[in-house]
């Protein structure tokens, strides 16, 4: 079995004519991991200097990638859920340096 990852747009939601595929995976583990380095890289381009979490989740919900995995697993991977755990990580990175784990 494979595991597919999708990338909607949250700026178009529900539209998928523009879909983008996010590449496909022999495990569930690395779907996700591909699925979660989306919505990190999302979350840093979306920040604005002096972001605070609250101010930069709500861009990422306004205009952020938004990764899927098909078929989905149990507990099945939420973009929202994983990008508000992550927004006051990245609004520290952003401020003060910029980590190579991020980048391609």
């Amino acid at each position: 079995m494979t595991w597919r990852v999708t990338i909607a747009d949250n700026f178009h939601y529900m539209d998928e004519a523009g879909y983008v595929d996010g590449g496909e995976f022999d495990t569930y583990e690395d779907a996700l991991a591909r699925a979660k380095k989306i919505v990190d890289e999302s979350l840093w381009d979306t920040w604005q200097a002096g972001d605070t979490p609250d101010a930069l989740m709500a861009r990422y919900t306004m205009f952020g990638d938004d990764p899927f995995i098909v078929p989905a697993e149990e507990p099945r991977f939420s973009a929202r859920d994983y990008a508000r755990s992550r927004v006051e990580v990245i609004c520290r990175e952003r401020e003060g340096w910029l980590p190579s784990r991020l980048m391609p």
